[in-house]
């Protein structure tokens, strides 16, 4: 009982981690393509 609740935890510790990573992986990559269009004066329409 106390083990499968133990792993229950971990795996949701680890998929919060993984989604938090990856959520601020690609807001930076956003911001940074954002950023370099508007220093180049490029369009936003490429995604």
């Amino acid at each position: 009982m106390m083990q499968g609740l133990f792993v229950l935890v971990a795996v949701f510790v680890a998929g919060f981690t993984v989604g938090f990573a990856v959520r601020a992986v690609l807001s930076h990559r956003r911001r940074a393509r954002i950023r370099r269009e508007r220093s180049y004066g490029m369009p936003q329409a490429l995604e």
